[in-house]
């Protein structure tokens, strides 16, 4: 009974071998061959639907449909079906995440593309399966680039864009790339850095050629009366304005305020400027002005004058802001001036003329030569010793009409 049972249970395992062409060890029965001998495997076989379990360990199994093993396939586009444990998309578009998450297809992950993109494999020729599968591999990124994946992902630094090229498996190839001179990214990122947006705008309908999200950088202009290299002469000195052309600080040529009564040139002195004021070089500010000094008025003119001869007029010159006078005298009659307030001395008095009202002058008094004068106001004429005439009068210590003191005799009158 037991030979029986010994028997077919023997009878499989020669016909699997047999079958299988294993090595001629199995054969001999000298040696009991392994299940990978016998070419039996732990992996699955996608699409398969009937496997064969080896007798020595059931964990070994073989497909019995021919269909491809786990990661082979026969063209390009079964490589699709490796999604399904992996987190790529399968033959229907969708994508199938791990952990059992389904989303549709064509979307990104993290920045990484979870759509399956059969340009990104290749059939590895050298790696067949034995049922007319071949390995399906990752093509390599371009030089210079990287696939792309939820855990590898490509960090640009400041400035720089992220350019990609094609794909590895399902990753995107890509890499960081700074751009072109005078192009960039953000307003940020133009020149040295320093202007910033202060001073730099993006042209963004002017693009780098081959270079996606790099735009021509464009100087800011200063503000008007500004420039970036100002020429300034003196007094002006160049000031910073707060603004940027470029990497440029821009700036003015700006005179600065001088102390009050200072100034740097005479004609900035108060009202009259030069006509007035002159500079005193021995007293400066700290701003490299000058004290303003008033001029004296030109010899002859007075600032308050008082005139013995003659009546205040203006002139055309001033001691600081204020006008200088002079005296002139408009009576034509020798010795007569216009001024009332003239003082006489000794014997004489002032005598106003008759020719001429409102010039004044004074006239000496004789006591000889009487003449009759009608109510004290009468004139006559009068030839004075030296043969001038004269008109007749009282010479008094009060003026025409009274009493001189200290007179030989009153009243005397030519």
């Amino acid at each position: 009974m037991s030979k029986f049972l010994n028997f077919k249970i023997a009878l499989p395992v020669a016909i699997l071998v047999m079958g299988s062409g294993s090595a001629s060890a199995a054969l001999n029965c000298t040696t009991q061959p392994t299940c990978t001998e016998l070419g039996y495997s732990k992996d699955d076989v996608d699409n398969c639907e009937h496997y064969l379990y080896c007798p020595f360990d059931t964990n070994y199994k073989l497909c019995t449909d021919k269909g491809c093993k786990k990661g082979y396939a026969q063209t390009i586009n079964g490589c699709n079906t490796t999604g399904r444990s992996g987190g790529l998309a399968n033959s229907g578009g969708t994508t199938i995440l791990p952990g059992g998450s389904v989303v549709g297809g064509g979307i990104t992950v993290g920045g990484v593309s979870t759509v399956f993109h059969p340009e990104g494999w290749t059939l590895d020729l050298a790696e067949p399966d034995g049922n007319g599968c071949y390995k399906c591999t990752p093509k390599d990124c371009p030089e210079g680039y990287t696939a792309e994946s939820s855990g590898t992902m490509t960090a640009c630094f400041t400035g720089q864009i992220k350019v990609y090229n094609g794909y590895s498996g399902n990753n995107r190839c890509s890499k960081c790339q700074t751009c072109p001179t005078d192009y960039a990214t953000s307003a940020n990122n133009c020149g040295t850095g320093i202007g910033k947006s202060a001073g730099w705008k993006v042209d963004t309908s002017d693009v780098a050629e081959g270079y996606t999200g790099c735009y021509k950088c464009v100087k800011k202009d200063c503000p008007s009366g500004a420039t970036t290299s100002p020429f300034c002469t003196a007094p002006a000195s160049a000031q910073e304005t707060g603004n940027y052309s470029g990497d440029g600080k821009c700036y003015k040529c700006i005179v600065e305020q001088c102390t009050d009564g200072y100034a740097r040139s005479a004609d900035d002195c108060y009202s009259t400027g030069s006509d007035g004021w002159e500079l005193n070089k021995e007293e400066q500010d700290a701003f490299g002005c000058y004290k303003c000094k008033a001029r004296q008025c030109p010899f002859g003119t007075y600032i308050t004058p008082r005139c013995v001869i003659g009546t205040p007029e203006e002139t055309d010159s001033y001691s600081g802001d204020k006008v200088c006078y002079k005296c002139v005298n408009h009576c034509s009659e020798e010795g007569y001036r216009e001024n009332k307030n003239m003082m006489c001395s000794g014997y004489s008095v002032l005598v106003e003329s008759k020719k001429e009202p409102g010039c004044y002058k004074c006239e000496t008094c004789y006591f000889q030569d009487r003449c009759s004068c009608s109510n004290g106001n009468s004139v006559q004429t009068l030839t004075k010793p030296n043969g001038e005439t004269v008109d007749c009068i009282y010479c008094t210590t009060t003026g025409v009409g009274g009493t001189m003191v200290g007179s030989p005799e009153t009243p005397k009158c030519y």
